[in-house]
């Protein structure tokens, strides 16, 4: 009767991962007996999507971060602040590589800027003259 009990355990924890993978099918065995065939290699894409989602996000959040800082002290005053963090000790440092200004900073940077100042930025005009 131990053994009974056994089988089922392995059943109801089969069961679960069985349900989260898709169906592609059924395959017939030697016996006769048909059973269900399972498509398990997209549950390991599915674990890795949240990761880079996170990851994603985290990228997203640093530059937009970065582009309100510039928007809001300038580009002079942007580069200076980070000439400080450069001189000091490896986590000021850190902060400086992280924080420098790339172009994606620079261009939202500057269109908060001008949306704050109610202007258009001139890339904005060049654009909408071409």
């Amino acid at each position: 009767m131990g053994r009974h009990f056994g089988e089922m355990d392995d059943r109801i924890t089969l069961s679960p991962r069985r349900s989260a993978t898709a169906l592609t099918g059924f395959e017939l065995r030697p016996d006769g007996l048909m059973v269900p065939t399972y498509r398990t290699q997209r549950r390991q894409a599915r674990r890795m999507l949240p990761a880079l989602r996170g990851f994603v996000a985290v990228i997203l959040g640093v530059t937009a971060f970065k582009a309100l800082i510039f928007a809001q002290v300038g580009a002079a005053e942007y580069e200076e602040r980070l000439s400080r963090f450069d001189t000091g000790d490896l986590a000021a440092q850190a902060i400086a590589f992280v924080m420098h200004p790339d172009p994606v900073t620079a261009a939202a940077g500057g269109g908060v800027r001008a949306a704050i100042r109610g202007t258009v930025p001139p890339t904005l005009k060049a654009a909408a003259l071409d």
